[in-house]
């Protein structure tokens, strides 16, 4: 199961956000996954779609989570090492358009 998530402030708007869940879906059929969902967070200071997904992970028990970009994870805080971390912590893959 392959997951989306996008910072939807990084972006321009909600025509961009469809054009890039649509990548994400034409990257996944691509890698041989199907992107069940993508997790658009709309407020970075209350991030609840990134909790919902992480909820989902562990439900779910996904293979990966795929983003646009590495900075669509401030969510977490300073981007040091942050896609080593989450790994770490949820055991699934972070994959990047």
């Amino acid at each position: 199961m392959l997951l989306g998530y996008i910072c939807r402030g990084l972006l321009a708007g909600d025509q961009q956000v469809d054009e890039v869940v649509l990548a994400m879906a034409d990257f996944a059929d691509a890698i041989g996954f199907c992107l069940e969902r993508t997790f658009v967070e709309d407020a970075v200071g209350t991030p609840t779609a990134f909790g919902a997904l992480v909820e989902s992970l562990g439900e779910a028990g996904g293979d990966a989570v795929l983003l646009p970009g590495l900075l669509h994870m401030v969510v977490l805080g300073p981007q040091d090492d942050i896609k080593r971390l989450f790994e770490w912590v949820t055991g699934t893959r972070v994959l990047v358009l």
